[in-house]
């Protein structure tokens, strides 16, 4: 991996976050991270290798050369979902994941962009929840919590209700002082 050589061309650049792609859920904020490099494989970009490509390079490069902090889904435990993960809770991270939104999506209020991030993350990491178990899904946004008890949330936010009817959840409101995945969102 310290071998790779900085893209010179398209082909290169795809080819590195091919590479490096395969690992991103071991990556925090890997969507973030990448997309420096990301934005030179839109066909209406020029390749134009800059510094903000190689602090993408060398981050991803030394990220997959560095001991990962993850562990193992222990059956036993309670799965949490943290949307927007704390500093100061006794738990231990299982994946990282992050996604880029697309044109449409930057335009979502706050209360769907939210609600979009968990259903998200509930599809993702679908592997380590039980349909049987129940999970907790925490979230730095108050309003979810009332959302997701409605009885009459708008018609997006019901699609995506929906989406989570085969899971046993609850969802808690941490405040994102107290809320890893808020500090790291704020990373990028």
């Amino acid at each position: 991996m310290l071998n790779m050589r900085e893209p010179k061309d398209k082909d290169e650049c795809q080819s590195f976050l091919g590479s490096v792609g395969y690992y991103r859920r071991f990556v925090d904020n890997f969507a973030g991270q990448a997309e420096p490099t990301t934005k030179l494989l839109k066909k209406t970009s020029k390749f134009e290798w800059g510094e903000a490509q190689r602090k993408a390079f060398t981050y991803l490069q030394s990220s997959l050369i560095s001991p990962p902090i993850l562990s193992y889904p222990i059956r036993a435990h309670v799965k949490i979902i943290t949307c927007d993960a704390s500093l100061v809770d006794q738990e231990t991270v299982v994946a990282y994941g992050s996604k880029t939104l697309n044109a449409t999506q930057k335009n979502y209020s706050i209360n769907d962009l939210e609600a979009m991030a968990i259903v998200w993350a509930v599809n993702r990491y679908r592997h380590y929840l039980s349909s049987k178990e129940e999970f907790v899904i925490r979230t730095d946004h108050v309003a979810l919590v009332f959302i997701f008890e409605s009885d009459k949330p708008s018609p997006k936010l019901q699609r995506w209700k929906a989406c989570l009817m085969g899971y046993k959840y609850r969802v808690e409101f941490k405040p994102g002082k107290e809320n890893p995945a808020d500090s790291l969102s704020r990373l990028v």
